[in-house]
Parts: structure tokens; C-alpha cells; sequence
């Protein structure tokens, strides 16, 4: 759960750190101020329905990470659970209290990010990068909720998989692969070499100003080197992977990670898949046939 600490200390007189569902629900009313345009909480929506913060509010209930496996190895769905409805339940409470942003059923995650930046949204359910933004006004750095118990006690932290993303080459001639590769090559450069500083701060008096440590970005800088996307081809770890100093949000990470490392908990199912879906073949349905199954146009078909 990303948070402004410095709205939230600024509006309580103290750092954001409840430790039940109860101090957390008085945390997100004493933030909101409707008048003001100010709310606790912005979810958002998407094409798979509407994101609660559903990862955070869950945990604190003993939500599994997706699924559950019992010691006889029976896997148990996280819908299928209680604590989901208690999940449920708590929700719906913070709506009826007005401190979710009223736009989170069609809210878009860029639109949230602004919302944070701005302060029109005090938390906001995002991945443990975004405590690494660069893109926040100046001075100003994002922390992190440490998870916790909706009773009281310890938390649980969902421990997310261990490769976020790949990059694939087309298949093509062996030469044409060649090049592709030495270009992806240069992309992962080393940190402190030549090459990585070139693929971060650009060209001297266009993209930044200044050398070493000390390199600045220019205005060409921030539009051409922030927005680019190429790193996510090969590129260090995203420490390593910025223009701009980042020490008050390393810190803010660091703490973070230190405190909830040991509330990690894994969804036993990672690394798996099931084949059955890539051999089922699918048949479209006989507008002739004649079944108890009634389609959307009145008539009746048969599987």
C-alpha cells in the first residue's frame, strides 16, 4: 500500500503505522475530506473487475496468496475462504465511509499515480517499485504501509513471482539475431561504465548537464531518457537504473522491505501450470440444436 507520510504525519500529527483494522479505518477517515477533494483510498478499475486494494485489505484478514494448500495437498481458492468475506465485508465498509475515491470502479492505475502525486489520494495499492518513483514532484517521496493483522499482531505480505516479465525475438535469419542480441547487449551494460551512463543521462549539453555524480537531466532529458522503455529489454536493477538521486526513496524501500520481509507468504501454486486448458478445443455452439440451454436471442443449443 504506497502512502504520502508527509500528507498523512502533516493531517494526524503521526507516521502512518496502524496496527489493527480498527486504527486503520480511523487512519483513513481523520486523511478524508470530501469538501477538500481529499480521500484515504483510490482502487481502480480494469477489465477484470474493480481492485479494492484487495491485495493489502485481504492479507490483513489471512487472505492466501490466490490459493491455499492443506498439509494433504488439497488447494483451496481464496474466494472459497471466509477471511474473503470478511475482506468483503470491511470493503464495503470503508465505501459506505466515503474514504475510497469516488471514480476507484473506473479508475485508471495512471490516473491513481496522478492522484498520488497531487494528493488528491493518500494510498494506493501499487507494486513495491513505485517506491522508487522518480516521476513524484520534487521533495517529495512515497512510503509504504507496513502490513498488519485486522485483530492486532503480525501481517502478511504476498510475495509476488520471481520473474516479472520476458522479452522474445521474432524468429529470423541468424545475422538479423546477431544484431538484435548485441543490441540488447549494450542495453545491459554494467553499472559504471561508460555505456550505462550513456543509456541514462543521453548526450552531454542535450540530455544533461554537468558530469558524474553530478549530472543533471535537462528538460530534452527527463522527455526523452524517463519515457523511454527500453531498459525493461535488459537493464540492471532499477537502483541502478536511474538519472537522478533516489537516497530518501532507497531508505524508505529499505525500511519498508527490512519490516515486512519475514511476513512474506507464497502462493503455493507459482511455477505451475495446467496443460488441460491448451489441449481443450473449443466448439461453437448449433443454432439448430435443441437443448435446455437458452442463449441471450431466445433460442435453445446443445454442447
Amino acid at each position: 500500500m504506497i502512502c504520502r507520510p508527509d500528507l498523512i504525519e502533516q493531517l494526524t500529527g503521526a507516521a502512518p503505522a496502524p496496527k489493527d483494522k480498527d486504527e486503520f479505518t480511523e487512519l483513513c477517515t481523520a486523511v478524508t475530506d470530501a469538501k477538500a477533494g481529499r480521500y484515504a483510498i483510490a482502487g481502480q478499475g480494469g477489465a477484470s473487475g474493480v481492485d479494492w486494494a484487495y491485495d493489502f485489505i485481504g492479507a490483513t484478514f489471512g487472505v492466501p496468496n490466490q490459493w491455499a494448500m492443506s498439509k494433504g495437498g488439497e488447494l483451496t481458492h481464496k474466494n472459497e475462504t471466509d477471511a474473503w468475506l470478511e475482506t468483503l465485508g470491511y470493503v464495503k465498509k470503508l465505501w459506505n465511509l466515503g474514504v475510497f475515491h469516488p471514480d476507484t470502479p473506473s479508475l485508471e492505475s495512471a490516473k491513481a499515480k496522478t492522484y498520488i502525486n497531487n494528493g488528491t489520494v493518500l494510498m494506493h495499492l501499487d507494486g513495491i517499485s513505485a517506491l522508487l518513483d522518480v516521476s513524484m514532484p520534487k521533495g517529495i517521496v512515497t512510503g509504504g504501509i507496513v502490513p498488519f493483522g485486522a485483530t492486532g499482531g503480525p501481517g502478511a505480505n504476498y510475495q509476488g513471482t520471481s520473474s516479472f516479465s520476458f522479452a522474445a525475438l521474432k524468429k529470423t535469419t541468424p545475422e538479423r539475431i546477431r544484431a538484435q542480441l548485441r543490441l540488447i547487449d549494450y542495453l545491459s551494460a554494467p553499472f559504471g561504465s561508460k555505456e550505462a551512463f550513456t543509456l541514462t543521462h543521453g548526450e552531454k549539453g542535450v540530455h544533461h548537464t554537468g558530469s558524474g555524480p553530478d549530472a543533471t537531466l535537462t528538460k530534452a532529458g527527463e522527455q526523452t531518457i524517463n519515457a523511454s522503455a527500453l531498459y525493461r529489454l535488459g537493464a540492471g536493477p532499477q537502483v541502478l537504473n536511474t538519472a537522478v538521486r533516489i537516497d530518501e526513496q532507497l531508505r524508505q524501500s529499505h525500511q519498508y522491505q527490512t519490516k515486512t520481509q519475514d511476513m512474506l507468504v507464497k502462493n503455493p501454486v507459482d511455477g505451475f501450470y495446467s496443460p488441460r486448458p491448451r489441449r481443450r478445443r473449443r466448439r461453437a455452439p448449433r443454432s439448430t440444436a435443441c437443448a435446455t440451454t437458452t442463449c441471450s436471442g431466445g433460442r435453445t443449443w446443445r454442447r
